[in-house]
């Protein structure tokens, strides 16, 4: 628990500002190389800025080393100093990211998209955009995200929220992306906010920097990726708890823009029951979920089949794995029956587990609820950096009210009805319920990461019944670039395949140029007469897929619900 006691503040607040002090200024220094590594030798202007940037770096610096306490000047002038931190990290590179070249994520892409579509007087949700249409505002195929059954994703999976805000800008027509910049700026100084009116201002110029130590935080935004609107939502509620009604519309709004606030609701709401009563609970849950429901309404009225299957298809739908979690085990074959399934359960499981745990725990665990989605999602089995960069910095803006509350006890409003209160005391979770629930969590857990452990070691048992496998690869040979194009693919499959069409990906070890892989075209020869094999050619004519002599591959040939691996080393199987 990090608790301090206000007098003993004083002892050291001066170090903490001169620790924040210093770290800006590094953060500002490092920033104009960054700049520069971007825009190269731009003009005057850029030449200016990255020379503005180190000036406030070196005042920053400089303030952090001043001689005398000077409290009351420091103070004074500590507004003005988040002022321009803000301005000069925000600002500047926005202008700077607005003059490159527009790249959107396929995401941002199809969302400013359905917003226009909208606009039109149609539903959004369950239409398939053209690919050029995706690609129009610069995403490059290589960077859509593919379907197991081929094509690529290209219709609307979040909540309206997610298109609805982009709305006025483009009725403007002002860049979309504007959007996420003022909702970086929004949060950075909320952060900075919550730390002064919690009388903990000398503080806040080392929040800021913690908040930026990821600087993926603002140039996330500039290339099209949206979760900074739902952080910023989910920070605002949370630093509004107290207050009536507005914390669960907030949420409500929140998750109408993405779906991951679902990871922290229940901690999120043992916290506000555990603290303030029933009374608060009911009014969150109500406020949140009638600004979740109305605002999605008209498209639930619309076709709810089709936005209920648009807004879980990032957990259910058939796309290709990527990400850095556990997963890998799957995706790069070393575990062949770990799939999406087996992944989501886990990470329900955890989910669960954790709850109870949190629930259990409370006392210690009460202001963890942040950083409990963490391990949640960690399980996941697409897992990319957006997903729990954010986390950290929602914890940052609940420190101070964990810095002032510390264990002091919130003052709790139940309903005192005689019927309610009954109702809550047969749901009330109290420790014997706990431990019940705790001693059988437990074991199911235990018995899910021990199966995980298990088919770790069946990677090479064939004992499983596998519908096709590759048996062997053979690249063609090197082409006039000293790499291969072509590789000779042998797959074996099971007599209840009558027709096997096949697509292969690459994945690549070492540095990855593309999550997604290489995705070569394929060429089936006839299968042999009497026997469940056949061959094909894959090939590329991309210069960027190629395959180099001394790299390690992972060869996966596809369709839908089939997948088989094969790891092979170019240098060892290249026939000169």
């Amino acid at each position: 628990m990090i608790y301090i006691e206000r007098e003993n503040l004083e002892n050291f607040d001066l170090i903490i500002q001169r620790i924040g002090f210093l770290a800006l200024g590094i953060l500002l220094i490092y920033l104009p190389y960054s700049i520069y590594g971007y825009v190269g030798y731009s003009g005057p202007f850029y030449i200016m800025i990255e020379f503005i940037l180190a000036i406030f770096g070196f005042l920053f610096i400089v303030l952090s080393t001043l001689t005398g306490k000077r409290r009351e000047i420091t103070k004074r002038f500590l507004k003005l100093v988040i002022i321009i931190a803000i301005i000069s990290v925000g600002s500047v590179i926005f202008v700077i990211g607005m003059s490159m070249k527009q790249t959107y994520t396929d995401e941002f892409a199809i969302e400013v998209l359905s917003a226009k579509r909208f606009l039109s007087g149609l539903d959004p949700y369950g239409f398939q955009y053209a690919l050029k249409s995706i690609e129009s505002y610069g995403v490059p195929l290589s960077s859509l995200t593919p379907k197991l059954s081929g094509g690529y994703v290209t219709n609307l999976q979040y909540p309206d929220l997610s298109f609805l805000i982009l709305i006025p800008f483009i009725l403007l027509h002002i860049n979309p992306e504007i959007v996420l910049f003022l909702f970086t700026l929004l949060l950075l100084s909320l952060i900075a906010l919550e730390f002064i009116e919690r009388d903990l201002a000398f503080m806040a110029p080392l929040a800021l920097a913690v908040a930026l130590f990821n600087i993926n935080l603002i140039f996330f935004s500039l290339n099209g990726i949206t979760d900074i609107i739902w952080i910023t939502l989910l920070a605002s509620s949370l630093m509004l708890l107290q207050k009536r009604f507005i914390p669960g519309i907030l949420f409500g709004l929140s998750l109408a823009s993405k779906q991951l606030p679902i990871f922290i609701l229940p901690f999120l709401l043992i916290f506000i029951y555990k603290r303030y009563g029933t009374k608060k609970l009911a009014e969150f849950t109500i406020m949140a979920a009638l600004s979740f429901i109305l605002l999605n309404l008209p498209f639930i009225i619309m076709g709810p089949t089709t936005f209920f299957n648009s807004i879980l298809a990032p957990e259910n739908a058939p796309i290709i794995g990527i990400g850095f979690g556990l997963s890998q085990f799957y995706i790069s074959g070393y575990i062949p029956f770990a799939d999406r399934e087996f992944f989501t359960t886990l990470m329900i499981s955890v989910w669960m587990f954790f709850v109870l745990i949190y629930a259990y725990k409370f006392d210690t665990l009460k202001y963890s609820l942040t950083a409990l989605p963490i391990i949640v999602l960690i399980f996941n089995f697409r897992l990319l950096e957006n997903y729990l960069m954010y986390w950290p910095i929602l914890t940052l803006s609940t420190l101070p009210y964990i810095i002032r509350k510390g264990n002091t006890a919130e003052a709790r409003n139940d309903f005192s009805v005689p019927s309610l209160h009954k109702f809550y005391k047969a749901i009330h979770l109290d420790r014997a319920k706990i431990t019940k629930i705790y001693r059988i969590m437990v074991p199911v857990l235990v018995v899910l990461i021990i199966l995980l452990l298990t088919v770790v070691f069946l990677e090479n048992d064939t004992s499983y019944r596998q519908k096709i496998k590759i048996e062997s690869v053979t690249p063609e040979g090197m082409n006039s670039t000293g790499s291969v194009n072509c590789l000779y693919v042998n797959v074996s499959y099971s007599n209840q395949i009558n027709n096997l069409s096949l697509r292969f990906r690459i994945l690549e070890d070492g540095f990855l140029s593309n999550p997604n892989g290489f995705f070569w075209n394929s060429t089936e020869f006839e299968p042999a007469s009497g026997h469940l094999y056949t061959s094909f050619h894959i090939h590329t004519n991309d210069t960027s897929y190629f395959l180099e002599e001394h790299n390690s591959y992972v060869i996966i040939a596809y369709n839908s619900d089939l997948e088989t691996w094969y790891h092979i080393d170019i240098g060892k199987n290249i026939n000169v």
